[in-house]
């Protein structure tokens, strides 16, 4: 069985017709031809069984159908509009709800100082989090940012190129107490100490360090595996290791001299991290403005980065 879902235009010509009281008016309103109004009442007519308008060559006046489908109409478009109206508002208004993913490590540490940060500029904004190491859906998980450490992407997002993500090798005094003195100066020499390796991939656990004279890969080994960076290095302030770290993870405790950095004249191959969103031809002021703040917050931090 048809319905007027279907048919909506027609229903909108109906509509208009019923508003301006003549279907030349109505031709005028809505940007087509008076033969083009009249087929489309018809057509609804002919759907609905029943006669909307006594025409005479002067005026046109309801039916008893046509007044009861006019009521309804009259609440269809007012509620088309005033959804229409409160999208627009709601696009220009600097509030509602932003959904943020993030790798769980980073968004540990990430996350208190960013909405810091950003609440004092968009008070009326609400942050829901998403922290976790799997790359989420945009449309299933209903987000709007992600900040992610992988260089594949759907072809559909846009992917900001934040930075080469800044890793480095530490271990805490106590470990080094072990050692003989100087033992750890010589990057090879780290397949002979016990590392703190990941339980993810076992090509992990290969470190590739660089320097003015070359390239040294090292596969490391150890007796204990997480799939965790602050795991990493809570066993390494524990003393149980070396462990190789993003330095926003182990910057305060190199800072303090809870962990002391190896290999400082090395640089270790890593990672990139993005800024990942959905492509739209209208994104809201709300989503603009977290957008730039994120971006500056990065920007304002480049010692996390090479």
């Amino acid at each position: 069985m048809e319905t007027i879902s279907k048919n909506i235009e027609d229903l909108l010509a109906f509509h208009t017709v019923a508003e301006t009281g003549t279907f030349t008016q109505a031709a005028l309103t809505l940007g087509t031809s008076k033969a083009n109004v009249s087929k489309q009442v018809l057509r609804l007519e002919s759907i609905l069984k029943a006669q909307l308008f006594h025409r005479t060559t002067r005026s046109i006046h309801f039916t008893e159908e046509g007044e009861a489908l006019f009521q309804y109409s009259q609440k269809i478009f007012e509620l088309s509009n005033e959804a229409g109206r409160t999208l627009r508002e709601m696009g220009r208004e600097l509030s509602g709800v932003i959904r943020l993913a993030t790798p769980v490590s980073f968004g540990e540490v990430f996350i208190s100082d960013f909405l810091t940060s950003v609440s004092s500029l968009l008070p009326k904004v609400k942050f829901e989090l998403d922290l976790s190491n799997e790359n989420r859906d945009f449309s299933k998980d209903r987000l709007d940012f992600a900040i992610r450490a992988d260089d594949q992407h759907s072809p559909d997002l846009i992917a900001r190129y934040l930075g080469q993500m800044r890793d480095v090798i530490c271990a805490a005094p106590a470990f080094l107490r072990k050692v003989p003195d100087g033992f750890l100066e010589e990057p090879r020499l780290l397949r002979k100490v016990n590392c703190i390796i990941t339980s993810l991939e076992e090509k992990w656990n290969t470190w590739t360090l660089s320097s003015v004279t070359g390239e040294i890969s090292v596969e490391v080994k150890g007796n204990y595996a997480t799939n965790q960076y602050l795991a990493s290095k809570r066993l390494c302030l524990a003393g149980l290791g070396v462990a190789r770290l993003p330095y926003y993870v182990a910057q305060e405790e190199l800072e303090t001299g809870r962990l002391v950095r190896l290999h400082p004249d090395y640089q270790i191959t890593t990672h990139p991290l993005y800024l990942v969103y959905q492509k739209s031809q209208y994104p809201s002021k709300r989503n603009q403005a977290v957008r730039d703040h994120i971006l500056m917050w990065f920007k304002g931090h480049r010692e996390i980065f090479i």
